[in-house]
């Protein structure tokens, strides 16, 4: 199943692949992070909007966001969605922390 998050191009996950799912996810969305296709600020749906249009569990998706939150390349802002639930933000690569 492909889902379209404009101006990513899809995110296609494939449930025969031995890679985890949130793996999967996790890792187009950090090739679009540092390509700049998701430029910083760039606000994305929520967790439980994106699950459900990729076909996934909420759990999945949030241990493939938090993946990129661990790793510093999204931020989570809270009360910026209008439904109350967390938001992510891309930032780019380079402006990680290298420890």
């Amino acid at each position: 199943m492909a889902l379209r998050i404009s101006p990513l191009g899809p995110i296609l996950v494939d449930r025969s692949s031995p890679v985890p799912l949130y793996f999967q996810v996790a890792q187009q969305l950090e090739q679009a992070i540092e390509s700049g296709n998701l430029p910083p600020g760039t606000r994305l749906e929520n967790e439980v909007l994106l699950a459900d249009q990729l076909g996934l569990s909420r759990p999945t998706m949030r241990r493939a966001m938090q993946y990129l939150v661990d790793r510093g390349l999204l931020v989570r802002k809270r009360g910026l969605h209008r439904f109350g639930s967390d938001q992510l933000q891309a930032l780019r690569h380079v402006e990680r922390r290298h420890f």
